[in-house]
């Protein structure tokens, strides 16, 4: 993995912790075990990086309402728009294919 993918895939990570941070899900287990698990299932499946970083912040976009979300959002967005536009649609599609870009 080169240098720029594992940075991308790192802030995605931090990202998406910080924003679970605090949240269970309905067995009382932390939530961000879920994203963790749907971005190694995507790995494994041989999705690309910018598509591992969409699955981990798959949920994130659901978040955004809120001012502290949309700070913690903005710079990762600004940054890797690929990789926050293609979270967004899986969020509303729940698919992670990735789509070529325009």
């Amino acid at each position: 993995m080169e240098s720029n993918d594992r940075r991308m895939l790192d802030m995605a990570i931090e990202t998406a912790v910080f924003m679970h941070a605090n949240q269970a899900d309905k067995n009382g287990k932390p939530y961000i075990l879920h994203p963790l698990r749907v971005m190694l299932a995507v790995r494994e499946l041989g999705g690309s990086v910018i598509q591992q970083a969409a699955a981990v912040l798959h949920d994130v976009s659901t978040l955004v309402g809120s001012a502290l979300a949309h700070a913690a959002i903005e710079p990762p967005r600004t940054r890797f728009r690929r990789c926050a536009e293609l979270a967004e649609t899986c969020a509303d599609t729940g698919s992670v294919k990735d789509r070529p870009s325009a």
